[in-house]
């Protein structure tokens, strides 16, 4: 956020979801950055050289892009107050679908879904934040401990290995849906702008 446009979308999307706090109006967030960055973001600098397109598979894109967007719609979908694995899976993949700029952007979004409905306490949240710090790359390695803490009993190997899966699947069918066509996308000042948008708009969330 380095400019007065993005300043103002960063209080934006913040405002709106002190507001709402809903985890559609997450995506809605995301969304109203990426038209207000196109609008009236400054066009980043262009830096180093074009990511070399991969030729890809029409199909394969395809498929990855829409099982991307089938999940993350599923993950909104209402789930049941008391913990399930139903509800970890949808928590984390939310979480990883919204993920723009870094690991660390994932734990508000986690904290929300997990501490607010009482799934696990502020403490062991913190915790297990703190365990992560001490683990070599990536941030989201601390998904396994809050899935098992979730789990807790029997179920923890399970929970950790869901909410692992989860958290990294977006970012897979994202990498299938959209390497074929990045060299494009990053080439175009519309899509460069919009992405800085995102970027400003997930740091207000």
């Amino acid at each position: 956020v380095t400019d007065r446009s993005r300043t103002i979308l960063a209080a934006l999307a913040c405002a709106v979801i002190l507001l709402t706090g809903s985890p559609a109006a997450q995506i809605g967030v995301i969304v109203m950055g990426a038209l207000f960055g196109d609008l009236f973001c400054d066009l980043p600098p262009q830096e180093g050289q074009l990511p070399v397109a991969s030729p890809g598979n029409a199909r394969s894109t395809g498929v990855a892009a829409a099982l991307f967007c089938i999940l993350l719609v599923a993950s909104l979908l209402p789930i049941s107050p008391a913990p399930s694995l139903r509800g970890l899976a949808a928590s984390f993949y939310r979480a990883g679908a919204l993920v723009f700029g870094g690991g660390h952007v994932v734990l508000p979004l986690l904290e929300t879904s997990l501490v607010g409905p009482g799934w696990i306490d502020r403490s062991t949240f913190l915790a297990g934040y703190g365990a992560a710090q001490a683990v070599p790359r990536p941030m989201f390695s601390v998904a396994a401990f809050l899935g098992a803490e979730v789990a807790a009993g029997p179920s923890a190997r399970v929970g950790a290995a869901t909410a692992l899966l989860a958290v990294f699947l977006p970012g897979f069918l994202l990498l299938i849906a959209v390497l074929p066509i990045w060299s494009r996308l990053h080439a175009a000042p519309s899509a460069r702008r919009a992405i800085a948008g995102v970027g400003a708009a997930v740091v207000g969330l």
